[in-house]
């Protein structure tokens, strides 16, 4: 996890276990799962250097919180009620982009810590559920995605655009391009 690759097209962050609190401000509860020690380990070895070099990032689900947290974003370790995917392709989620909702676009959800919008986030491009999660976001040539798309099937319009951009190396400070113009 030590080895840093500046040549890489792209680095996929995936989903995996929780966060460990103290890397996101918080604090070990009853409510936080299994983390994953070598996960932390290169996310703050290695994964800064990815980050200064410019390489193209996609975080998914853990990946991406942990990108959100890094950045300052607000974080919840534990979102009760937050609704859920009952099996992992299950869609379950409507999305919203500057309150307009996403036309045919759902996506999974398996997660219960949560990217959140902070005062300090507002001015951030975010993509939200109907409860308010952030399940998507962009710092240039970073997205995360809160969700799995490897599970929302065929109907995922959006996902393989955003990969597209980032693999052609082009910065992503706004969702607008990505979406249905009417």
């Amino acid at each position: 996890p030590e080895e840093f690759n500046s040549s890489l097209d792209l680095l996929v962050l995936p989903g995996g276990a929780d966060i460990a609190p103290h890397e996101s401000g918080g604090r070990l509860s009853m409510y936080v799962g299994n983390q994953n020690p070598m996960l932390e380990f290169f996310d703050n070895k290695t994964l800064p250097k990815y980050i200064d070099s410019g390489v193209p990032i996609f975080g998914i689900c853990r990946g991406a919180q942990r990108l959100w947290t890094m950045h300052g974003g607000a974080y919840l370790q534990d979102f009760p009620g937050h609704s859920q995917s009952d099996y992992k392709t299950d869609l379950a989620h409507e999305l919203f982009y500057k309150s307009k909702q996403l036309p045919q676009l759902k996506v999974t959800s398996r997660h219960h810590q949560a990217m959140m919008i902070g005062k300090e986030d507002e001015s951030l491009d975010v993509i939200i559920s109907e409860d308010g999660n952030v399940e998507a976001f962009t710092f240039g040539n970073i997205v995360g995605v809160q969700y799995h798309p490897e599970d929302n099937g065929p109907n995922d319009w959006f996902t393989p655009q955003l990969i597209s951009a980032l693999l052609d190396r082009k910065e992503i400070n706004s969702f607008t391009d990505f979406l249905p113009q009417k």
